[in-house]
């Protein structure tokens, strides 16, 4: 796979045997949790998205989907 120069390591792409690109997603344990902020980071300049009320604990496989949804 990594051989051919066929796999981007940053956006976990490969290029499959018939040409298609697949995206690998990575596993995440059930118990695993995860620090989301409510408001986005990338708003920092226009809110205070380091404060705790800003954070909340959830897991991880809900972090990941969340941010696939948005």
């Amino acid at each position: 796979m990594a051989e051919n120069n066929s796999f981007n390591n940053s956006d976990r792409v490969f290029v499959d045997e018939s040409g298609v690109k697949r995206k690998i997603l990575r596993v995440i344990e059930a118990t695993a949790t995860n620090i989301h902020h409510i408001i986005s980071r990338k708003q920092k300049d226009k809110f205070n998205v380091h404060d705790e009320r800003n954070k909340m604990t959830i897991s991880m496989r809900v972090h990941d989907a969340l941010n696939r949804l948005y």
